[in-house]
């Protein structure tokens, strides 16, 4: 694989990371469950913890995006042929996540 396919399929697996945790529901609520409990337990605490922060950057497609593009960007430095399956599994689901989201603005 080329290196330009594998920036091309980083870009697109960080924008479904950051949208499948962020935005999306995911399998049996998982996602969900996973920022509702994040969200009680930070407004349990009284002040800024970690727990608060963790509970904002996992609604925040942009925070997570960071992190998301971090971690794939170590697929494209060390190319190995997992991270290459993971880089594509990932990228195609952006890529289709992208495009549906285009679509879903037009009608």
């Amino acid at each position: 694989m080329t290196f330009e396919l594998r920036l091309l399929l980083c870009i697109l697996t960080s924008f479904r990371v950051a949208q499948l945790f962020a935005l999306d529901d995911g399998p049996l609520y998982v996602f969900t469950r996973l920022r509702e409990h994040l969200g009680i337990k930070a407004s349990e605490d009284n002040c800024r913890t970690f727990r608060t922060s963790i509970a904002d950057l996992m609604s925040c497609p942009y925070c997570i995006g960071i992190w998301a593009s971090a971690l794939s960007l170590i697929l494209i430095i060390v190319p190995t042929f997992i991270g290459d399956v993971i880089l594509l599994w990932l990228g195609i689901s952006g890529g289709q996540a992208f495009l549906q989201s285009i679509v879903d603005k037009k009608l």
